[in-house]
């Protein structure tokens, strides 16, 4: 059961939540920057999906740019946060003393795998034609359907990016606390 719920000291959960929190700024910001990017390629994108999907994150602005925000921010957010939160776990389990910098320092790769990995979304939205099921289903109320195919490769393709960002940054953390248990020196 203490895997499932292990127990935490006060600096360690600080050190958890402080990581979370700067991992959810970070991709919060880019899932932002992402949206306003995506926004100019496919508004139908947002307006017949997205603006239904975060109804109830809507700020009441009647600026639609900043309702894009917000939801790249809620969507990618949220992944920054698990991905801080999973990086700090590992260093707290390793017993040694580390500050949210030395668990961050390679979190850079979720975002960079995220981004790269929506790059090539875009290419192969690009390069492959947009499946006849899909262009079926949005013939009659999608207009610019070579867009929202587009835009909906971009969104999709960089969940694994980030998550092989994740797993390349925990195994780099490991391997910097396990050299701090050899040598003693800072993580």
């Amino acid at each position: 059961m203490s895997r499932l719920v292990p127990k935490i000291d006060r600096a360690s959960l600080i050190l958890a939540l402080k990581s979370a929190l700067v991992g959810c700024l970070i991709f919060g910001s880019y899932g932002a920057i992402q949206d306003q990017i995506t926004f100019s390629i496919s508004r139908e994108y947002f307006t017949l999906l997205k603006f239904d999907q975060f109804a109830w994150a809507h700020p009441g602005f009647k600026n639609s740019l900043w309702f894009v925000a917000v939801i790249g921010f809620i969507a990618a957010g949220g992944g920054g946060a698990i991905s801080g939160w999973v990086l700090a776990r590992i260093a707290i389990s390793s017993g040694k003393p580390i500050s949210v910098r030395g668990v961050m320092r390679d979190f850079w790769l979720c975002p960079v795998g995220a981004l790269t990995l929506g790059l090539v979304g875009f290419l192969c939205g690009r390069i492959f034609p947009t499946p006849k099921s899909w262009l079926e289903w949005m013939d009659g109320f999608i207009t610019n359907q070579r867009g929202f195919a587009d835009v909906g490769m971009i969104h999709n393709f960089p969940y694994v990016g980030a998550i092989s960002g994740l797993v390349i940054a925990a195994i780099l953390l490991k391997k910097r606390l396990s050299r701090l248990q050899k040598n003693g020196n800072p993580a």
